[in-house]
């Protein structure tokens, strides 16, 4: 019997499509989910230093401020990091979407409902410029504009830049994208561990409280934003470890001892390149 016919079909253009839209997911999903979580675990790891970052400052990085720096900066990380990994051309057009949908929004505003609650309209500014760029249309006035439109727009594009930078550097990345596929995952799973055990030893109080509070809705909530936590800092450690490479005993003891490139396999990820 022909074993050829055993093995699954992959048909490229579904492939293609699906790997871009795993990517405009990422690129959109981080700035909406996993940069409020970067500054959180950024506020738990500078506490026992003596900085302390409250909820209002957090607050006004993350949403009160019209050019989003954490979430630009957090794309262009994805970006390039995934893109010296994965090298997927699609990466490149993820901002086109969100880009045509903000085209479409400024251009018809204000015909197009705004996204404000109504008897907030009168604070929204009739710039266009200003109200999705600028100051004219901020979350503490109930208006929701730039979160939908201008920041997906901002991260989408972060996000294909930083995977530009990447392919550009291709070949300086070459060896990060083989140890990136060397790394053994159960392991590179403990700093995202030790991470979620410091944050679970610190507010076990608070979390407790809300329990007592809200109940299984806060359990849901808690462990969603603890599996965050987990895969974003396991994905930063992962990166750290395959730019250090194997030069150290620390470093090698996160790999397997033969490059997968060596043995000839292939990334698990498919290719669109």
């Amino acid at each position: 019997m022909d074993t050829a016919s055993e093995e699954p079909v992959r048909n490229p253009r579904i492939v293609g499509v699906l790997v871009f839209v795993m990517h405009q997911v990422i690129a959109i999903w981080c700035a909406l989910f996993v940069a409020p979580m970067a500054v959180a675990v950024f506020a738990t790891w500078v506490h026992p230093f003596g900085v302390t970052i409250t909820t209002h400052q957090s607050s006004r990085i993350l949403t009160q401020t019209p050019y989003y720096p954490v979430q630009i900066a957090l794309a262009l990380f994805l970006g390039w990091s995934l893109g010296g990994w994965l090298q997927h051309r699609s990466m490149l057009w993820v901002w086109v979407i969100p880009s045509v949908i903000l085209s479409i929004v400024v251009a018809t505003f204000p015909w197009i409902g705004q996204m404000a609650i109504k008897q907030y309209w009168y604070l929204s500014s009739p710039s266009r410029l200003s109200h999705f760029f600028g100051w004219g249309c901020r979350p503490e006035n109930r208006c929701l504009d730039q979160l939908f439109t201008t920041l997906p727009f901002y991260s989408a594009a972060a996000y294909s830049l930083g995977a530009h930078v990447a392919r550009v550097k291709m070949d300086a990345l070459s060896s990060y994208a083989e140890v990136m596929n060397d790394i053994k995952m159960p392991r590179a799973f403990l700093s995202g561990g030790c991470s979620v055990c410091v944050d679970l030893i610190i507010g076990w109080r608070v979390i407790v409280q809300t329990v007592m509070r809200w109940g299984w809705l806060s359990i849901a909530t808690t462990v969603w934003l603890l599996a965050i936590e987990l895969t974003l800092v396991t994905y930063v450690f992962m990166v750290v470890i395959s730019l250090i490479g194997r030069r150290f005993f620390l470093t090698r003891w996160f790999l397997n001892q033969n490059s997968k490139a060596e043995e000839g396999e292939m990334s698990p990820f498919p290719s669109d390149s």
